[in-house]
C-alpha cells in the first residue's frame, strides 16, 4: 500500500472514529444532564428498543459521573476530528504548488516566475536526509515564508547515532539541497529525532 492510500485510510478511519465518539459522547452527556430522553443502543425491530441507556433513575452523583464520561468521549471525538483535519491539511500542502518570483522572494528570479510542486520538494528533502548513513527514514514538512523556507523534518535514526553530529550534518545537507534547487534560503530547521531501540524522541531547534 502506497503512502497516499495509507494517508487516505488514516483520514477515513479518524473521521469515522470521531463521528462515533461524538455521537455517543454527546448523547450520554445530554441524557445525563436530562436534556434528552433515554439513549437507545440497540433496536429489536418495530421501533422497540432492546437495549437503552436510562440515567434518570440514578443518583445525582452517578449521573454526574456519566456526564463526565460523555464529556470525555466528546473531547476525544473532537481530538480525532482534529487529527483527521490536520492530516488533510498536510496532504493538501504536499500536493500544492508554490510560485517563486523575483518580485516577492528577494528578487532572485528577476522577471517572471517559476512554479514548483511541493511534493517534489518534499521528496528532494527526504532524499537529502536519507543519504546520511545514520538516517533510516525522513518525513519533512516545508513551508515558504517571506524570508525563505521553514523546514520541519521527522527523522528515524540508527541506535548508535550521535545526535549532535547527526543533526548538524542533516541540517547542512537539507539547507544545501533546498537552497541549491530553489535559490531561496532556509531560515529555520526543526528536527524531530526518533531512535528506534531507545523508543525516545529528542527535539532539536
Amino acid at each position: 500500500m502506497n503512502d497516499l492510500a495509507l494517508r487516505l485510510l488514516w483520514r477515513l478511519t479518524a473521521a469515522l472514529v470521531a463521528l462515533a465518539l461524538l455521537a455517543f459522547g454527546v448523547g450520554i452527556l445530554a441524557h445525563a444532564l436530562d436534556a434528552v430522553g433515554p439513549v437507545g443502543l440497540l433496536s429489536r425491530g418495530g421501533g422497540e428498543m432492546a437495549l437503552r441507556l436510562d440515567l434518570t433513575a440514578l443518583a445525582l452523583r452517578t449521573r454526574w459521573l456519566w456526564a463526565a464520561l460523555g464529556l470525555g468521549l466528546t473531547l476525544l471525538g473532537l481530538a480525532f476530528a482534529w487529527l483527521a483535519a490536520a492530516r488533510s491539511t498536510a496532504a493538501r500542502e504536499r500536493s500544492a504548488r508554490v510560485t517563486l518570483s523575483g518580485t516577492s522572494r528577494n528578487g532572485m528570479y528577476r522577471s517572471g516566475a517559476v512554479t514548483v510542486g511541493m511534493e517534489s520538494l518534499h521528496a528532494l528533502v527526504a532524499h537529502a536526509a536519507e543519504r546520511d548513513p545514520a538516517v533510516r527514514e525522513a518525513d519533512p514538512v516545508l513551508r515558504l515564508r517571506k524570508g525563505g523556507w521553514v523546514l520541519a523534518c521527522r527523522l528515524s535514526v540508527v541506535p548508535d547515532a550521535s545526535i549532535p553530529d547527526l543533526t548538524a550534518r542533516v541540517k547542512a545537507s537539507l539547507a544545501e539541497a533546498l537552497e541549491r534547487h530553489t535559490g531561496l534560503p532556509v531560515v529555520r530547521t526543526d528536527l524531530d529525532v526518533q531512535v528506534f531501540s531507545l523508543d525516545a524522541r529528542t527535539r532539536v531547534h
